[in-house]
């Protein structure tokens, strides 16, 4: 059984590709989606498939009041604004400003994200 957190960071643009990831995968998960403005495509996909998950405050993540279960395998979901695919530098701050914040929190990470040609990033 695989346990810790995987930490996500997912463009709406391409969020099809982690729900079929997500229905696919037979293994037990705790699916964590922080709460903000992008999150309702992902929502309704996950509901059409009946797969659960809860919604957290990412202020409650950092202040340590919600703590992430890492003994069983938790996913936590981040879901970016759209729009950003038109902004590539906004898209590559924003990217690396989520990351960073959420890197002590999880243990590895995921990026859902069509870098719509900017292919030259160099995200640390």
């Amino acid at each position: 059984m695989t346990h810790g957190i995987l930490g996500l960071i997912v463009c709406p643009m391409v969020d099809d590709n982690l729900i079929y990831s997500l229905s696919k995968d037979p293994e037990e998960k705790n699916i964590l989606i922080v709460d903000n403005e992008h999150n309702g495509s992902v929502r309704r996909k996950l509901d059409k498939e009946n797969i659960g998950y809860e919604i957290i405050k990412w202020d409650d993540i950092l202040n340590g009041t919600f703590q992430l279960d890492g003994s069983r395998f938790t996913i936590l979901i981040y879901m970016i604004n759209l729009g950003l695919h038109s902004r590539p530098e906004e898209l590559k701050s924003t990217v690396e400003d989520i990351a960073k914040e959420m890197n002590p929190f999880v243990d590895g990470f995921g990026f859902y994200l069509g870098t719509c040609g900017n292919y030259e990033w160099n995200i640390p």
